[in-house]
């Protein structure tokens, strides 16, 4: 909305037009960002911003349809496409990271059904270099967003199950509580510490069996 405001106070001044239309492409990535693509119709359709069409809107059209379709492949053919018109430092900044989070996503879909799969797999999947793909995965192995590693002799990928390290460090802690208990009972069946318990339980045995003749 600060974006929007932004964008009509510039278009108001009427001499403003690049800062108009930098408000512009900040607010349309904004909302690509926060997967509200389906408003940029709207916005984009708008008798304003029809004003300002060119390369540039038709850029960010185009870069909200491939990011909403999840398609790496398109998304960077628009990149080169319309190259001129996204060389906005903020711009490049944050479609850098709309890249990284589809590259990201596509990787982990493709992967999802495999426990051992090929890079060039992968390569061939993205149509991307397969010294990406590997450099992509060995980074998210990395920051802990894959459970696996790359096998670099055969050229492809191990995803391992994924544990629940909680449940196993609180089974482990019980276990280890339990085990302390008893070390603890042994010890004091050593000292003699429950002596007069079982001189007591005799007693009583005894009694029992006074009283039932």
């Amino acid at each position: 909305s600060y974006l929007y405001e932004a964008f009509e106070g510039y278009r108001s001044l009427g001499d403003r037009s690049i800062e108009a239309r930098r408000a512009l492409q900040y607010m349309v990535l904004a909302k690509i960002l926060c997967d509200a693509s389906d408003e940029l119709r709207a916005v984009l359709n708008g008798r304003n911003v029809l004003e300002y069409a060119g390369r540039d809107t038709d850029a960010l059209r185009e870069i909200a349809d491939a990011y909403k379709k999840k398609d790496t492949h398109a998304f960077n053919l628009v990149r080169e496409k319309y190259d001129a018109e996204l060389q906005d430092p903020i711009a490049v900044r944050h479609l850098e990271d709309m890249y990284d989070q589809l590259l990201e996503s596509h990787l982990l879909r493709l992967i999802e059904p495999y426990k051992r799969v090929q890079i060039s797999f992968l390569a061939d999947g993205l149509k991307l270099p397969e010294v990406l793909i590997e450099a992509r995965l060995s980074q998210m192995i990395l920051d802990k967003k894959l459970l696996g590693i790359v096998d670099q002799q055969c050229n492809c990928l191990v995803v391992f199950e994924e544990e629940h390290p909680t449940v196993l460090y609180k089974d482990a802690l019980v276990a280890i509580s339990n085990l302390d208990q008893l070390v603890d009972v042994l010890f004091d069946k050593v000292a003699g510490k429950f002596d007069h318990l079982a001189a007591a339980a005799e007693e009583e045995k005894k009694e029992t069996a006074e009283e039932a003749v």
